[in-house]
């Protein structure tokens, strides 16, 4: 069995052209960034990514590993980001979340 997990990163405009030249000159960005559960027809106007449903393993995988280096080299004033994986209490916080009015909401719907 896999271990899933909702990532959600949101960027600052300056960050955002970070971002699109890691993805054209960096393979495993441009991989992850792919994988992601949004559609980049226009990439100049991207704010944030979002995965429903991604092995996010930090350690061990290298395009998640070269996701995070970028980050670093981006800045945590400039994103925000929230992981949350199978486990109720398994919660993670980057960046300046709360710049970006970034939460999370757990709740029982019927």
């Amino acid at each position: 069995m896999s271990y899933i997990s909702e990532v959600v990163v949101r960027f600052t405009d300056n960050a955002t052209k970070v971002v699109k030249k890691f993805y054209e000159l960096d393979k495993q960005i441009k991989e992850i960034i792919d994988d992601s559960d949004d559609n980049w027809s226009d990439f100049d106007h991207i704010s944030c990514i979002y995965w429903n449903e991604i092995k996010w393993y930090e350690d061990t995988d290298e395009g998640v590993m070269a996701f995070m280096h970028m980050l670093d080299e981006i800045g945590e004033e400039n994103y925000g980001m929230i992981r949350i994986g199978d486990d109720f209490d398994d919660v993670e916080y980057y960046g300046n979340t709360c710049d970006f009015q970034m939460y999370v909401n757990r709740s029982i719907e019927w």
